[in-house]
């Protein structure tokens, strides 16, 4: 239990779709209950979304719940500048 008297969770949802970097074809997920102990190999091996979609279309109007959200860094942002760009915004 957590401090709250919830249930501690040993998973997270994610939306789930097959690898591939064409923008295009990322617009259908499947949600899917994910084992902390996988997550490593399965941010890895997918393309993922924290955000789920009633019917796993990826489209603002289907937005159903967000488990979380992902700091995208590239072109060298390194950890800790992501933290305080965070920390800037009060997030």
């Amino acid at each position: 239990m957590t401090h709250n008297g919830t249930p501690k969770l040993n998973y997270i949802t994610l939306s789930l779709a097959d690898k591939n970097i064409n923008g295009d074809q990322n617009k259908w997920f499947k949600s899917e209950n994910v084992l902390f102990a996988d997550l490593e190999n399965t941010l890895k091996s997918h393309n993922y979304s924290t955000i789920t979609w009633t019917d796993g279309n990826r489209k603002s109007d289907n937005f159903h719940f967000a488990t979380g959200f992902v700091v995208d860094i590239d072109n060298g942002l390194t950890i800790q500048e992501a933290e305080n760009r965070l920390k800037e915004k009060n997030l």
